[in-house]
């Protein structure tokens, strides 16, 4: 059985989300997200898993890893035995785009809106940085923008069949949604999602 260590609306709510969709076996170690946030959970022992001390982290077995697209990629290889939620690593171009669109909401996506959530309500008030929250703001928009585009084309980020892509990449949006008012695809998106029952019970906590 899966450990997952873990914390409500954390990075780790993407690796929760994926256990329920593959029906993996776990259990959960969870933090509390504040003192998470303010570094007050920080053990010598759980140091020794995560010399950071941050969640997801897993523990399968004799192997413990942490970084969540790294953990959705490895549950993808190891446990998705139909294929449901990631292509065959053998079909090197539906694979190869598969983690791509897992870096860019991992990377390109994320890093804006992690900006707009300190800014704004994360920090405390004298540590929020108003010309930084407006940068953000905009890039958010900018990455808003691209995946509006490219879900003129199809229903999720890879085809018109849901992927463990579009978890990575919804449950991120889950930090700020105010802005995806004003991308009609990307809203839509986003509701599909939301009705999935793995999502119900991950973010209905």
């Amino acid at each position: 059985m899966i450990t997952l260590y873990h914390a409500q609306n954390s990075r780790s709510m993407r690796t929760l989300w994926l256990l329920e969709e593959l029906s993996i076996p776990y259990q959960l170690k969870e933090f509390d997200f504040k003192a998470l946030i303010q570094k007050q959970h920080h053990s010598e022992s759980y140091l020794k898993l995560h010399p950071q001390g941050l969640v997801p982290l897993i523990i399968d077995d004799d192997l413990t890893l942490f970084e969540s697209g790294a953990i959705s990629l490895y549950l993808c290889q190891h446990y998705d035995h139909n294929n449901l939620l990631s292509p065959n690593i053998i079909d090197k171009k539906p694979y190869a785009l598969f983690c791509q669109w897992h870096f860019w909401a991992c990377c390109t996506f994320e890093a804006p809106i992690w900006s707009v959530v300190k800014h704004s309500f994360l920090l405390p008030k004298e540590k929020r940085n108003r010309n930084t929250l407006k940068s953000a703001k905009k890039k958010y928009d900018e990455a808003l923008a691209v995946l509006e585009k490219e879900l003129e084309q199809r229903d999720y980020i890879l085809s018109d069949r849901f992927s463990a892509a579009d978890i990575i990449i919804v449950a991120t949006i889950m930090w700020y949604p105010k802005p995806v008012k004003n991308y009609p695809k990307v809203q839509a998106y986003l509701e599909r999602c939301q009705l999935r029952p793995a999502f119900q019970r991950v973010f209905k906590r």
